[in-house]
């Protein structure tokens, strides 16, 4: 039953103590807590106001979504006192990033993206970058990308923009087939796919065309590059095969009688063609026989299995026919000799021989028993 007393001041005010926060600035878009730690004693109630981007307007701490600078009233009540606070909310200006202009660029080629208006950047997507954390990285995609850039300025606010990098194929350039010429003659090399065209190789002309003149000396490579509308490049390559021409020959001159015919062959190729015509009987086969009545050069134009043309010639001289002198018809009496004398020639054959002293000479003794016709060959 023993006792003891103790005493406590209850003092009393006239408002409720109220603390709205500290007056703060943020980013736009960003939110932030209002109130104190606490806002007012235990058992007190809220009204914020204005309410505008309060996640609530009658607890102790809302959270503020805040558009525009605001001045955020509390007003707290506890039994029958009152009491209020305020709390001003800035805005940071927001950063203005720039991801740059929209670019075009051929596959397999690399741009520069170029942002600024921060001074930290996060880019997406990052798999065709060689950084994605600076302002300027190189961009290498394989189709057309939109590249999105966040920035941050001094005040950790952020910001974003784009940028698309448009990848245009390559054009398709075609430098035309693989050809082959012979010795001397030209090839025309064309190209398409592209505007523009430029040609490379030795003995070339008119290399800034589709079409240029090459006239090598030896099989080559020739290479053309094409640009599209998009100035993207590509290049192709062709070939030009230099092959000899055929190695003609038609034979060694030679030399006949008029009347006579000889065979005339050639060799060295695929086919053949004789000119002229007239006393051949055939002009397109390797081997004829002619017959001209006057000395004629023949000439062969043969062509190989590459379609290379080379010619060759053979003279055929003509010689004409010796004036033969038998002598004049004579008579004799039977059982005499008579003398046959020829001219007009450097041999000579009689017949019939079987009557005479020397059938081959220009000059023998014939003793017929009956009339006779002596022929001689010179």
């Amino acid at each position: 039953n023993c006792s003891i007393q103790d005493s406590v001041w209850v003092y009393s005010a006239d408002f409720v103590p109220t603390e709205a926060g500290n007056d703060t600035i943020i980013c736009p878009e960003d939110s932030v807590m209002l109130g104190g730690n606490p806002t007012a004693p235990i058992g007190s109630t809220y009204l914020w106001l204005p309410s505008t981007g309060l996640s609530s307007d009658v607890v102790a701490n809302p959270m503020a979504l805040v558009t525009a600078p605001t001045w955020y009233y509390v007003y707290t009540t506890n039994d029958t006192c009152t009491g209020v606070d305020s709390v001003f909310i800035d805005l940071h200006v927001s950063p203005i990033i720039d991801a740059g202009v929209n670019v075009q660029i051929c596959i397999g080629s690399t741009t520069q993206l170029n942002a600024t208006g921060g001074v930290s950047y996060s880019w997406t997507p990052t798999d065709s970058l060689n950084d994605d954390s600076i302002s300027n990285p190189l961009a290498y995609p394989t189709d057309t990308t939109k590249y999105y850039v966040v920035g941050e300025d001094v005040n950790t606010c952020s910001a974003q923009d784009s940028v698309t990098v448009i990848v245009n194929p390559l054009p398709l350039a075609y430098a035309g087939p693989d050809i082959q010429i012979c010795v001397g003659d030209t090839a025309e090399l064309i190209a398409t796919g592209g505007d523009l065209y430029n040609w490379s190789g030795v003995d070339i002309i008119n290399t800034s065309n589709d079409s240029a003149l090459a006239f090598p000396s030896d099989t080559m490579d020739y290479v053309v590059e094409v640009t599209d509308s998009n100035s993207c490049v590509f290049t192709d390559t062709m070939t030009v095969v230099f092959n000899p021409l055929p190695f003609v020959d038609a034979g060694l001159n030679r030399e006949i009688c008029i009347f006579d015919t000889t065979l005339l062959v050639a060799v060295g190729g695929l086919s053949y063609s004789w000119t002229p015509t007239d006393s051949l009987s055939n002009s397109n086969t390797d081997s004829t026989f002619a017959w001209p009545t006057d000395t004629t050069k023949y000439i062969v134009q043969v062509t190989d299995t590459n379609g290379c043309i080379n010619v060759d010639s053979v003279v055929i001289t003509v010689n004409p026919l010796p004036v033969v002198d038998a002598g004049l018809s004579h008579q004799i009496c039977v059982g005499d000799t008579t003398e046959l004398i020829a001219t007009g020639g450097d041999l000579y054959s009689w017949l019939p021989a079987d009557s005479l002293s020397n059938p081959n000479s220009s000059s023998t003794y014939a003793w017929p028993t009956d009339t006779t016709k002596y022929i001689v060959q010179v």
